[in-house]
């Protein structure tokens, strides 16, 4: 799992850190556990319910059902009883909460200097699936995916020089809200965390006169291909034909009439077709000035590259997140977050793994935990916790961590 540093003496350390941040998690939410002193189940049960539902990517009936068939003996709430604790929880508490404990994740890598607050952040729209008639406002439509039509979505950041997926915010998308007053909201977010981004990469969707503009207005730098409508075409002819520099402005007209001038740069780049090397022009809209492009990113279509660390973060939530078909919007949206931290703790393990080997004279691994091992990490914890004799387990968790 470790290449050096003796690794597997980590492991207890790796997953315990994790558990602890996903208690703190729990315990701001208003979830109603019983805290009698005999009440069957506690956060420590939640959790380990939560984790295994994860590990296993599979639904609250379906995980935890096969987790009472692996652990005979063992009390194990039912996926009624998990998805009852949550369900009764409001949706605008739920996301408040889990926005805030995904950001304290990101306020400790920042304060322990594992994470630069200066550093570039992909942005973009994430979309769920959502297999039901009414998401109560909650939902947007989209285009055909899964036999889908409607979709839980939600408004992502990601460091974009991370090794490991790593979110840095999350907003809850609703339907007939304006996207680009989200992408205002999205940067004032991050700004109150303590991020101060060099530079947002963003996909073709951001490329408008309103998302833009929410940019420049916040003051941020931003970097996005250009939309190929017939005016940035003709600007791209003019360019081929020796009328228009590398960087010039160009300024876009929005249907309600609005305009938002920025520079659109053009690069050439080499692409090889059926074993033929074919000339392509890619263009890209930014606020950065021409003058500061090379200072600021370098290589524009190397820069850009970096925006795919997003989609892996995808990747890593769509491993990892339990499934549902309920239609309560709390437990849809605490699931996807409670993923979404899972990622963060990961990130957080691996980062915090490689300090403590460096501080106790070890070097650093190079390769280190892998999401599926760290879950099955977190999963074999949280059954020792739910075997450990409830009086034993915050000794216990004290203990490895």
């Amino acid at each position: 799992m470790f290449r050096d540093n003796g690794g597997p003496k980590l492991q207890p350390a790796i997953s315990g850190k994790a558990f602890n941040v996903l208690r703190a998690l729990i315990a701001a939410l208003p979830i109603p556990l019983s805290t009698r002193h005999n009440a069957l189940y506690d956060d420590h049960v939640l959790i380990a319910a939560l984790v295994f539902m994860c590990e296993k990517g599979a639904s609250a009936h379906a995980a935890l059902k096969a987790m009472k068939v692996n652990n005979d003996g063992v009390r194990i709430p039912t996926g009624q009883w998990l998805l009852g604790m949550l369900g009764k929880m409001p949706h605008d508490v739920v996301e408040k909460c889990c926005r805030e404990a995904l950001a304290r994740t990101v306020k400790f890598l920042i304060e322990n200097k594992l994470v630069r607050a200066c550093a570039v952040v992909a942005i973009d729209f994430h979309l769920h699936p959502f297999t039901g008639k009414d998401g109560g406002g909650w939902t947007v439509s989209g285009k055909p995916k899964g036999g889908a039509t409607k979709f839980d979505a939600y408004l992502t950041a990601c460091i974009a020089g991370a090794p490991h997926a790593l979110h840095v915010g999350a907003i809850r998308v609703r339907d007939g809200v304006k996207r680009a007053d989200y992408v205002g909201e999205m940067l004032a977010e991050l700004r109150r965390i303590g991020l101060k981004p060099k530079l947002f990469l963003a996909d073709r969707e951001f490329c408008t006169v309103a998302m833009m503009s929410a940019f420049d207005a916040a003051g941020e730098k931003f970097l996005v291909p250009a939309r190929m409508t017939t005016g940035i075409k003709r600007a791209l002819e003019e360019y081929k034909r020796g009328k228009r520099g590398r960087a010039s402005a160009y300024t876009m007209k929005s249907d309600g009439g609005k305009q938002f001038t920025f520079w659109l740069v053009i690069e050439k780049r080499m692409r090889t077709v059926k074993g033929r090397k074919r000339l392509r022009h890619l263009t890209f809209a930014t606020n950065v000035a021409p003058d500061a492009i090379e200072r600021t990113m370098g290589d524009v279509p190397d820069a850009y590259a970096q925006r795919w660390k997003i989609e892996n973060a995808y990747k890593s939530i769509k491993q990892i997140r339990p499934m549902t078909t309920s239609k309560n919007q709390s437990i849809r949206t605490f699931l996807m977050y409670f993923a979404m931290i899972n990622c963060n703790a990961w990130y957080m393990s691996n980062r915090a793994a490689g300090a403590d080997a460096a501080e106790s004279g070890g070097r650093p691994a190079r390769r280190r935990v892998t999401l599926s091992v760290f879950m099955a990490l977190m999963l074999g914890l949280a059954l020792e916790i739910i075997k450990t004799d409830k009086a034993e387990r915050e000794y216990y968790l004290q203990c490895i961590t």
